[in-house]
């Protein structure tokens, strides 16, 4: 989470319109494009709030990507199945009702 939250940080500092998928994969040092992050994301919210909403979206993205696995969502975050509960926990994200809600 450090390591996103370092990107939210560099992304916010430089953008001076839209993120775009260049500039996320400038800021990442990759060869090929990432997806942007819409504009809402940060438009009228405080940098924590704007952190926490992409904190947020990216734990939907690697419950999804991990098909609903918390084991492998927890691997995925070098950590522990417990730790990954209290982060959804604090994203206001509720698994079992991810579960039922996305088709699982």
């Amino acid at each position: 989470m450090r390591e996103l939250e370092g990107v939210v940080r560099r992304l916010a500092l430089t953008a001076e319109g839209n993120v775009d998928e260049k500039e996320v994969a400038h800021v990442l040092r990759l060869e090929s494009a990432a997806p942007s992050f819409p504009r809402w994301v940060f438009e009228g919210r405080s940098y924590a709030e704007a952190l926490e909403e992409v904190k947020r979206q990216y734990l939907l993205h690697l419950f999804d990507r991990c098909q609903g696995d918390l084991d492998r969502v927890a691997a995925e975050l070098g950590t522990t199945k417990r730790n990954v509960y209290l982060r959804f926990s604090q994203a206001g994200l509720r698994p079992f009702d991810l579960r039922s809600t996305r088709g699982e």
